[in-house]
């Protein structure tokens, strides 16, 4: 695995997207360089990157990118 990756990448196209990528963090814990330089690549690639704190955000995440098709 790579530094910097997210924990999670939903490799599904929706209207918006070529794909979805989750960090997951727990409260308090922040990005590390090496994945805020990732995320900046994934964005410019045209996919979604979202940090997620909670297992309903992540939920709630995926259910929205899913039903933007």
């Amino acid at each position: 695995m790579l530094p910097g990756v997210a924990d999670l990448i939903l490799l599904k196209s929706n209207r918006f997207y070529g794909a979805l990528c989750v960090e997951m963090k727990k409260p308090g814990e922040y990005q590390r360089p090496a994945q805020k330089e990732w995320q900046k690549e994934c964005e410019a690639a045209g996919n979604k990157y979202v940090v997620c704190r909670s297992s309903d955000e992540f939920m709630r995440v995926v259910t929205d990118y899913l039903n933007d098709v």
